[in-house]
């Protein structure tokens, strides 16, 4: 499953990678690693950086939602016209929401989503058939990204 796939869409190229990771705090990292070895890879031209973030934000997010589930969390990249969309997929109920209270400074947890946006990030969530859920991130290309 943890492959890197080139499709065309539309007249558009699409390259897509999926893998699964283990519901813990240890994939967090390995999420991130794998982000940023393979989205240069995918010609994902805009901010490696954020969007490496995102990523690990949007798993810690999962991994802290799973609570002792063993199922393994469905992470997905796809890199258009240089634009990334990041999925990732668990089998939590609770619905993603950015907090609207005032942050607390001092919080080592909380603010992943609005850092997804603060980032550039346009975030979406939808539930499957099957009940799982998924949350994206919808990150644009940009000219100058960092490599």
């Amino acid at each position: 499953m943890n492959a890197v796939r080139m499709a065309r869409s539309d007249r558009r190229e699409v390259t897509r990678w999926a893998g699964e990771f283990a519901p813990r705090r240890s994939s967090v990292s390995e999420a991130r690693r794998t982000a940023r070895r393979l989205l240069p890879l995918m010609d994902f031209t805009g901010d490696l950086d954020s969007a490496v973030l995102i990523v690990s934000e949007l798993v810690t997010n999962a991994v802290n939602q799973s609570q002792g589930e063993e199922t393994a969390l469905l992470v997905r990249l796809s890199v258009s016209e240089g634009a990334l969309t990041i999925g990732v997929t668990d089998h939590s109920r609770t619905v993603p929401r950015p907090s609207h209270a005032p942050m607390d400074t001092d919080a080592e947890s909380g603010r992943g989503l609005l850092l997804a946006m603060a980032l550039g990030a346009t975030l979406t969530w939808k539930r499957g058939r099957t009940g799982l859920k998924e949350v994206c991130a919808l990150l644009p290309a940009t000219s100058g990204g960092t490599r």
